[in-house]
């Protein structure tokens, strides 16, 4: 970073620190005495912040105050910051119990934005950078977030009828996609073998917060080698469940009560490969 855009950021910084609960409407003058920079310099960062919404002003005392670009930003972190201490956890028995990977992600328009993983310890790593995005229409955690959204809705995030894709194995039109998102809404499970990486099968599902609004999705990542319908079956239940259960931590209630802890779904997987070893020739 050059030092000219090193010492914008910090004026910027600093500008944004002087408003606080005591003193949440500042003048020019008073931020210009704060933070030590001429009422021109101020003025200028202000105004720049101002056309953004960071800053509004109040026009009756000719003030300034804290804008909504701001509070939204703000929420997003608070919102995410929660979703992540409910599920951490959870992601980490997940792994643990499968040897899988597993991510977690958000929806940010009509992408998917990877928020946190945890890898596997066997050779295949899912490696993607936190804040990575990719099209939700390609992606298994995708789909299951689109899956609470109407056809218009669809329409309106996706206008056109062709889809890029990603691999060769992409949903390539909306026509399919709504399909496949159909099918989530009745299983709740969003599965996507290659979509995304060639190899990898993906296997997801919605987590909901207190108002039963999907905000994010775990997705458990394998290598479609190591696939085969029994395994796809308990991983999509799993997947599922986890999610589920993050969904409870966060405030989220729905008529299955049967999983509301760690230990329930180590349980429940426990016997779950218990009866499918059992099946087994």
């Amino acid at each position: 970073m050059s030092n000219s855009v090193s010492r914008s950021v910090s004026r910027i910084s600093s500008l944004l620190k002087c408003f606080t609960q005591d003193e949440p409407e500042l003048g020019i003058s008073e931020i210009s005495r704060k933070i030590d920079l001429p009422k021109s310099t101020v003025h200028r960062i202000i105004s720049a912040l101002a056309k953004e919404g960071f800053i509004v002003r109040n026009e009756e005392t000719e003030k300034y105050t804290i804008g909504p670009e701001l509070y939204i930003i703000g929420s997003i972190y608070a919102s995410v910051t929660n979703i992540l201490t409910a599920a951490r956890p959870v992601m980490k028995a997940l792994n643990e119990l499968t040897g899988e990977a597993v991510v977690l992600s958000v929806l940010d328009k009509k992408y998917v934005r990877i928020i946190t993983h945890e890898q596997p310890e066997y050779y295949f790593r899912y490696v993607v950078p936190i804040g990575h995005m990719r099209p939700a229409y390609a992606s298994a955690m995708g789909r299951a977030m689109l899956s609470d959204l109407s056809d218009e809705e669809i329409d309106k995030l996706f206008p056109e009828e062709e889809l890029k894709p990603v691999t060769s194995k992409t949903v390539s039109t909306k026509k399919e996609l709504k399909r496949l998102l159909e099918q989530v809404r009745k299983t709740g499970i969003s599965y996507n073998p290659e979509g995304m990486h060639e190899g990898v099968y993906g296997i997801a599902a919605a987590i909901r917060d207190s108002n039963g609004s999907a905000v994010a999705a775990m997705a458990l990542l394998v290598p479609i080698f190591m696939i085969n319908p029994a395994k796809l079956k308990l991983l999509g239940d799993l997947a599922k469940l986890g999610a589920r259960l993050i969904s409870y931590r966060l405030g989220y209630q729905d008529a299955d009560t049967s999983i509301r802890s760690i230990d329930d779904l180590r349980s429940w997987w426990e016997k779950s490969q218990a009866k499918s070893s059992a099946l087994s020739p």
